[in-house]
């Protein structure tokens, strides 16, 4: 399994933590951990007993998160990735 939250060597620190946070939400497992999920992936959120949340690659993740935090948290990220980049004019 590959750790997104630590960067490998060829992308570096600073890029890696970039990367995890423009296409990735945080979510809370059952067992209390916290896993990091990439938002274009998710395929079905379902509330059983648990919310479980599934990939496109067909896995399954139970998660403490309800279902409303999940969408939100992916809304949020959409708009994130929708919104141009604004540089600060200030810094030049």
């Amino acid at each position: 399994m590959i750790d997104l939250t630590r960067p490998s060597p060829e992308v570096g620190e600073g890029r890696a933590r970039s990367m995890v946070r423009c296409n990735m939400i945080r979510l809370t497992q059952i067992n209390g951990e916290e896993i990091v999920v990439n938002a274009e992936l998710i395929e079905t959120i379902e509330k059983a007993h648990d919310t479980i949340v599934t990939l496109t690659t067909t896995r399954r993740i139970r998660v403490k998160d309800e279902v409303d935090v999940i969408i939100d948290k992916v809304v949020e990220y959409r708009r994130r990735v929708a919104l141009p980049k604004v540089e600060n004019k200030s810094e030049s």
